[in-house]
């Protein structure tokens, strides 16, 4: 995840396999997990094909074992896969994370989830919804301190 998160992506896939490798399969307790690791590095890489089906697997895995973090990450990552796709179930996807994770109390999540909706809206044609979402994740960042998600929703805004 640090990989990934600073933009790694090659360390962290390298690091994903080798986990694999020296570990074997993860337990049913933390497939999920793994699979959203493996979604996220698909849809950074610019594959959101193979994401929606890794992501697809890992909310199925997260569901099992009632992983609500890991299912609003699931949804997160399905709705950014489907942004350029699927206009009409993007928003179900975001709406369920956002959901989740302000009922968990994660303001990062919240944040990107949000500006996922932004995304999504605007890429479905819905200008003012996309504003809406945006000016909420830019309030929603600047709450959290978190500069590069305020410099974004900044750039939303323009754009739209």
């Amino acid at each position: 995840y640090l990989y990934c998160d600073a933009g790694h992506l090659e360390k962290a896939r390298h690091q994903l396999s080798q986990t694999s490798k020296r570990y074997g399969a993860p337990s049913r307790r933390i497939k999920g997990r793994f699979l959203n690791l493996e979604a996220r590095l698909d849809l950074e890489e610019g594959n959101p094909t193979a994401s929606l089906s890794t992501a697809s697997r890992a909310l199925s895995a997260n569901k099992r074992v009632n992983d609500s973090a890991e299912v609003a990450d699931s949804h997160r990552i399905i709705g950014r896969a489907l942004i350029e796709q699927d206009h009409l179930n993007v928003l179900k996807f975001l709406e369920h994370a956002l959901e989740i994770d302000r009922e968990q109390g994660r303001p990062s999540k919240v944040v990107d989830d949000l500006l996922g909706i932004a995304e999504a809206s605007f890429a479905a044609g819905n200008p003012d919804q996309a504003r809406a979402a945006a000016e909420r994740a830019l309030l929603a960042a600047r709450a959290a301190g978190d500069n590069a998600a305020t410099s974004k929703a900044h750039q939303l805004l323009e754009a739209f």
